[in-house]
């Protein structure tokens, strides 16, 4: 090879390697453009509920998480969700895939807790706030429903045993009075034992109610319904994070187009003669 074109090759390598870091560069930023405007597209409204429990002591939780996210895939639950949202679509936009829905609306919950955390990806903010009120307004109602005959029932027991000690209460003040009474003929004797005797097994019978209800009052006080522990947020990429995106996928680009040179550095040099044989010069 002649001198000449021993030059000529080399503008042609370096060429070619930057047209390399060039597109490289270009093909990066371009991805990152498009990662960013796929995010910005997309909202994502987060809630997190605790799930209530019926007895805390016992860790009698009202529904199971694995349970409940399960239930908040399929479509009787996202068709209640989207009524109450007044969004009929969202039926089928929460609806898990394996039901035949988009899948807008995640649940997950962390090992041995009673949190759900509640993500839910659509590509309007304003609808993904109306699903996550409604979805969260949905599983409160739902565990609600279920308690409400316990409470119910709890303070249904209370008051009858209200009424029952008020009666116990009457009697024994009665039977004190009769007591403190003036004798009448030394007729008083026997009347008082068999008044003390009714008097003691009215004060029994009183101090076992008083138990009895303090136990169900407690019971009615540790019963803890299903609230919200972090209030439905909705979130959207700002276009301010357009710049990091972009040149994030630059440099990606370029990295991955210095590699690539590194790897076949061959493909981008023209003219390389082999080791020990020189070529003609052209008549």
């Amino acid at each position: 090879m002649t001198d000449l074109q021993q030059a000529d090759s080399k503008p042609r390598s370096v060429k070619a390697a930057t047209i390399t870091l060039l597109a490289g560069a270009v093909v990066g930023s371009i991805i990152g453009l498009a990662a960013w405007s796929l995010l910005l597209t997309t909202s994502q409204a987060i809630a997190i509920v605790s799930i209530g429990r019926y007895d805390p002591t016992q860790f009698s939780l009202i529904e199971e998480p694995p349970a409940l996210i399960e239930r908040m895939k399929s479509s009787g639950f996202v068709t209640a969700a989207a009524a109450r949202a007044g969004v009929p679509e969202l039926s089928t936009l929460l609806r898990a895939r394996q039901y035949g829905g988009d899948g807008a609306l995640i649940a997950r919950s962390p090992k041995d807790s009673n949190l759900v955390e509640i993500r839910i990806s659509l590509a309007q903010p304003e609808l993904a706030q109306k699903a996550i009120n409604a979805v969260v307004e949905e599983l409160i109602a739902d565990h609600e429903a279920k308690t409400a005959p316990l409470i119910q029932n709890l303070q249904s027991t209370l008051t009858t045993l209200d009424k029952h000690a008020s009666e116990m209460v009457k009697a024994s003040d009665l039977i004190t009075k009769r007591l403190t009474g003036p004798s009448q003929d030394g007729e008083a004797g026997q009347d008082s034992s068999a008044l003390l005797s009714a008097r003691a097994l009215t004060e029994t019978g009183l101090s076992a109610l008083v138990k009895d209800e303090i136990e169900l009052r407690i019971l009615v006080s540790n019963i803890r319904k299903t609230q919200v522990v972090a209030a439905p947020t909705v979130t959207t990429p700002k276009p301010a994070s357009l710049y990091r995106i972009v040149a994030a996928g630059t440099l990606a680009g370029l990295l991955a187009a210095l590699l690539l040179l590194q790897m076949v550095p061959g493909f981008f040099r023209t003219g390389r003669p082999r080791a020990g044989i020189s070529q003609p010069d052209p008549v």
